[in-house]
């Protein structure tokens, strides 16, 4: 064999090459909002909040804006410190799939 068929036959088991950390919150991220988490202004962010995933949309320093949601029927638009945020998927997972007509511009 060749070194690419024997290469190509590991790709399978390789993990995903991926262009941002899962970990890091970034523009485009898929996130969920920690337990007691609060807003920039201190006030703490609703349980109704916390029990949804939100996109990225902003990004200054470790202040990010969300906007929609994962379905795309609701809208955030409120600052938070990233410290409060866990990334679901990174933009890098969300640009190979397809997603519905709601978030097409993340």
């Amino acid at each position: 064999m060749d070194r690419n068929s024997v290469s190509w036959n590991y790709i399978g088991v390789l993990p995903k090459r991926i262009g941002k950390a899962t970990n890091e919150v970034h523009v485009g991220a898929l996130v969920s909002i920690g337990d007691h988490a609060s807003y920039w202004n201190g006030l703490e962010v609703e349980s109704w909040y916390r029990r949804r995933n939100w996109y990225v949309t902003g990004l200054d320093g470790n202040k990010a804006t969300l906007g929609k949601d994962e379905t795309g029927k609701y809208t955030m638009r409120i600052p938070i410190s990233t410290n409060f945020l866990t990334v679901i998927k990174n933009s890098e997972e969300i640009k190979g799939e397809i997603k519905n007509d709601n978030c097409s511009d993340y």
